[in-house]
């Protein structure tokens, strides 16, 4: 973690930019203090974790309940194909714009 201080524009008022470089890219942010840029990474950090705890969303299911027309091709056929999710959803609009 590495510290930047850039006068704000105010004379003897700094911000912080404030960067971790993870896996070579860094994430960086402007903060008014040291200690603020700290506790908005662990707070970034802790939300990233919490999603990691959380069960993947079920596209297949989501996109079923979104658009009932595509119970027409089963749910197997549409689990098979919800990694295209804007196709399936075409085929959606178009299943409801002609029955």
């Amino acid at each position: 973690m590495w510290y930047k201080y850039k006068n704000a524009g105010v004379p003897n008022v700094y911000n912080v930019f404030c960067c971790v470089v993870v896996n070579g890219v860094r994430l960086g942010q402007h903060c008014r203090a040291v200690e603020e840029c700290a506790e908005r990474i662990i707070e970034d950090y802790k939300r990233e974790v919490e999603k990691l705890k959380e069960p993947p969303p079920d596209v297949a299911e989501e996109l079923l309940r979104e658009w009932p027309e595509l119970g027409a091709f089963g749910v197997e056929w549409v689990k098979k194909w919800a990694i295209l999710k804007e196709r399936l959803v075409e085929v959606a609009r178009t299943l409801r714009r002609y029955p």
